[in-house]
């Protein structure tokens, strides 16, 4: 059992201040004693994890396929008997409620978007259970987003699922990457059992590499990491490929686990335990150290680590400014190339997508083959034109990413590293989002509360709530040069503070841009919303809660709220991702392509009939003409009047004959007039294909890129800020040890030392 262990580490964590790791520590204990065992299934989207997972299962299952798939946490467990959860799945939703579907629905439920209660936005989980005897002793399949789709929601449901995790099998599609080599080291580093899969092994070219050279280079990646090579598996989801077979090996895998999950939960827990514990154990020694030469009063010494410590934020401010600027003077240029380079691409395209309508042959020959033509050819476009978008911006946020140039290592960021200007224009959008949906929780909590008693509202605590947030306030409008107006408080009534407090909560609200409307959120408004919801959060949670009797539905408040803020901005189940797909402007753009020319063949054909009639006609009384023209000159009339007569005749064409000789061409005016129908069909539809693509383009850009400029310094900026605050709580947390009182000095280091022997100890067993 590793209760011991379990209780030390939180002990450990409490003395280094780490709140996080307490709250982490009493989820890993929960997960352990309810004896289950959590196989995670991690990698990029389209690297074929859900497609792997129903391959494993031999089940279609989950939905699949090249985009992203699988947008929240999917659970897959054995049947719950007693609930009468028996081969069957449960949608959880974020409002506390949930709903039993068949296992039929579980493949559509993410394209479900016009029924808001199946809308993904509303759900938070889904449950899976199935009659499979490798789920019966505990193990439950995780299936999870792909970790380069960077959405906030995203980054915690990975957080909440490694919580779960005893085993982590990273599929990916293709070689590993660098990004896919940094998640390895960082899930070994914290202690997991981990297996690499790489799928899609059908579609390696024999011509750049052999089978033996990509599994070799592979391997080797792998090895650095720290993985054996039975810990690493080349596969194929498609079951006509040879390598398909290769997927029993990992069902073996499984089986292993579902045979020994006791063994195997102890085993993997400790493997993370321990992992934590070499962590606590370097975190301590420097704390011992400096404690040490505290007590030895060496002032020197610590002098000179405090002027380090200083000159270290020194440095990285200076650094920040270099960077700061460098991107400023880039960042006109960079937006001028991006149009420059997206509108000349734009032109030729369209020009060629033009020419591929007119050109289109007998394939594309009504309405709905060219409608298929027409979204094939806005789809091609599109993802081309984000790439060469992509091309212009990427660079910049590799940049960004780089490391700074200093002469000191710096503290690890919790910030992902995002690599594409659509991953970073979401990230925004959800963290915005977010922060109005916890504000709007927080307005209707503070509704519920009354100010007026005594008992439940301490009226310092609440005075000092009310100044802190009018401080922020006013340091937004300072930062912004954005004057907020709001009424102001008749008298200084708790009452009064109360209803003040729920106004400035208000024009948070008002400030806080709403993603779907393309504005971004700068630095100074993030800044704004997140001092307003930590300031208040803090009241509720810190200092008045255990008084405040009507927040005991807390979480559920809030997430109905939130759900009911979102639904009611807008009638369209919108999601910033899509905004950033060419799947989405292609729809966009296609509500433009509403009422496209029409194939018309029947005026063409009247006129070809026309035209053809009018032909025949030329060609009967040119004959007779030549006929009489012959007679005439074999001078065969017996007279003057029967040459007269015969020359009247051969001016007259017989109707009869006409038409019976215009419905032997019948078949051949009709394909004629198809023909040229189709024709200008389709030079009338590619002429509108140009002038529709051209003014939707010009739109997109204008969406796209009218915030690039502020988005790619926000980016920056956050990242520089969020190092420099961890040199500051370095330096707070140095300041606080030399605060120590000489009496306390030695007890603090006694308690330490203790720590450190304890978990070496606990390492060594």
């Amino acid at each position: 059992m590793l209760d011991d262990t379990f209780n030390l580490l939180k002990k450990t964590s409490v003395e280094l201040n780490l709140p996080q790791d307490v709250e982490k520590l009493d989820q890993m204990y929960d997960i352990y004693n309810k004896k289950e065992y959590f196989v995670t299934f991690i990698g990029q989207f389209s690297a074929g994890k859900s497609y792997l997972i129903n391959n494993l299962l031999e089940r279609k299952l989950l939905p699949q396929g090249t985009t992203e798939t699988t947008p929240l946490l999917t659970y897959i467990r054995y049947n719950d008997e007693i609930n009468d959860l028996v081969e069957c799945a449960v949608i959880h939703f974020k409002d506390a409620n949930d709903k039993k579907i068949s296992l039929e629905d579980v493949t559509s439920i993410i394209q479900k978007s016009d029924n808001v209660e199946w809308n993904i936005e509303n759900i938070d989980y889904l449950e899976v259970y199935l009659s499979e005897d490798i789920l019966k002793n505990g193990m439950i399949l995780l299936d999870t987003p792909g970790i380069n789709t960077i959405i906030e929601r995203h980054e915690k449901l990975l957080a909440n699922s490694l919580l779960l995790s005893s085993k982590i099998i990273y599929v990916s599609g293709h070689s590993p990457s660098q990004v896919d080599v940094d998640k390895i080291n960082m899930f070994i580093q914290q202690g997991f059992n981990i297996s690499f899969v790489r799928t899609h092994c059908d579609e390696i070219k024999s011509s750049e590499e052999t089978v033996e050279q990509m599994i070799d280079t592979d391997l080797k990646i792998l090895e650095k990491c720290g993985l054996k090579k039975d810990d690493c598996y080349f596969v194929s989801n498609i079951n006509n490929s040879l390598w398909f077979k290769e997927i029993a090996k990992i069902r073996q895998t499984l089986v292993d686990i579902g045979n020994n999950v006791d063994i195997l939960l102890e085993e993997d827990t400790n493997a993370q335990l321990m992992a934590m514990a070499q962590n606590y154990i370097a975190a301590l020694e420097k704390v011992k150290q400096i404690l040490q030469e505290k007590d030895n009063n060496e002032k020197v010494i610590l002098e000179e680590k405090k002027k380090q410590i200083n000159k270290k934020i020194e440095t990285l401010e200076n650094v920040v400014k270099i960077r700061q600027n460098e991107l400023q003077n880039k960042l006109k240029e960079i937006k001028l190339n991006v149009r420059r380079e997206a509108t000349t691409y734009a032109q030729k395209a369209i020009e060629k997508s033009a020419n591929n309508i007119m050109d289109s042959g007998d394939n594309v020959a009504n309405e709905k083959s060219m409608s298929l033509l027409i979204d094939k050819e806005k789809q091609q476009f599109l993802q081309n034109l984000f790439i060469v978008i992509n091309t212009q911006i990427d660079p910049v946020l590799t940049q960004i990413n780089g490391k700074l140039d200093l002469d000191f290592d710096l503290p690890n960021t919790d910030l992902p590293d995002i690599k594409h200007y659509q991953e970073l224009m979401n990230y925004q959008d959800n963290e915005i989002e977010e922060m109005r949906n916890e504000l709007q929780r927080l307005r209707e909590e503070i509704k519920k509360i009354d100010f007026t008693n005594s008992e439940e509202i301490n009226e310092d605590e609440l005075i000092e709530l009310q100044n802190e947030l009018i401080a922020i306030k006013r340091e937004y409008e300072k930062v912004t040069n954005q004057p907020v107006k709001m009424k102001k408080a008749k008298d200084n009534s708790l009452s009064e503070m109360g209803k003040q407090i729920g106004r400035i909560l208000d024009v948070a609200l008002l400030v806080a841009p709403i993603p779907s409307t393309g504005k971004v959120a700068t630095v100074a408004k993030i800044g704004f919303l997140g001092k307003m919801k930590n300031a208040i959060s803090g009241f509720f949670l810190g200092k008045t809660a255990p008084k405040i009797t009507k927040m005991q539905r807390f979480k559920q408040v809030a997430l109905q709220t939130a759900s009911v803020l979102k639904n009611a901005r807008t009638n369209e189940q919108f999601s910033c991702f899509d905004m950033l797909s060419a799947e989405y402007w292609g729809q966009k753009i296609g509500e433009s392509f509403s009422a496209p020319p029409k194939l018309v063949v029947d005026e063409v054909y009247e006129k070809e009939r026309q035209d053809k009639k009018e032909e025949l006609r030329k060609e009967i009384l040119d004959k007779q003409q030549n006929v009489y023209k012959l007679r005439q000159k074999m001078n065969i009339f017996k007279n003057e009047n029967d040459r007269k007569i015969a020359e009247k005749n051969s001016l007259i064409v017989n109707e009869q004959q006409l038409i019976s000789e215009l419905k032997s061409r019948e078949r051949q005016i009709q394909k004629e007039a198809r023909k040229k129908a189709l024709k200008k069909w389709k030079i009338e539809y590619a002429q509108w294909y140009t002038k529709i693509m051209k003014e939707q383009i010009d739109l997109l850009l204008d969406n796209y890129l009218k915030d690039l400029p502020e988005r790619l310094s926000d980016y920056q900026d956050k990242r520089l800020i969020s190092v420099q605050e961890k040199l500051q709580q370095e330096k707070n947390n140095y300041e606080q040890l030399m605060k120590l009182p000489e009496s306390e000095v030695y007890k603090k280091l006694e308690c330490v030392n203790n720590l450190i022997v304890e978990l070496r100890q606990c390492c060594a067993l």
